[in-house]
């Protein structure tokens, strides 16, 4: 690890319009953005140049730094109706776009994820391996009803 390595700052803005429509139908649109600057990522500080080592005394250092950027940005939708007291339906749509230049710093092979030009940590910039554009989903809210015991 760096020794000046330090935890990655992530900072989020939002802003959302609701309005009530006929049938009892509530709509909300919103935005959501988030930037994510000084994230984990892996480095080799002693990259293979030509089949041998940039210095030969040692192999390859791998060392976590703070050199990864991120920003996701998304539209949403959401219409949501209460059909009878206790069930409510609620359908939302979700386009969004996250960049980064370091999706995965703790590997699961073991294998550390490098930058395509070692020196160059923003050269992998581009779409997140978490990357999803479209999302729609459907929920239902079903409070179940509950009776109280009078005390004897």
């Amino acid at each position: 690890m760096a020794s000046n390595l330090h935890n990655p700052m992530t900072q989020q803005w939002n802003v959302d319009l609701q309005r009530e429509l006929p049938l009892g139908l509530v709509l909300t649109v919103a935005y959501v953005g988030t930037k994510g600057t000084h994230l984990f990522a892996n480095q080799d500080f002693n990259p293979q140049i030509n089949y041998s080592f940039k210095n030969p005394n040692f192999a390859e250092i791998s060392v976590r730094t703070n050199a990864g950027d991120s920003r996701y940005d998304s539209a949403q939708i959401e219409v949501e109706r209460k059909i009878h007291t206790g069930l409510t339906l609620r359908a939302s749509y979700t386009y969004s776009k996250f960049f980064d230049d370091t999706s995965e710093v703790f590997t699961s092979t073991g294998l550390s994820s490098y930058s395509q030009v070692l020196t160059n940590q923003r050269s992998d910039w581009g779409p997140s391996a978490f990357d999803q554009r479209h999302r729609f989903t459907i929920a239902y809210v079903w409070e179940v009803p509950y009776f109280k015991q009078t005390p004897c």
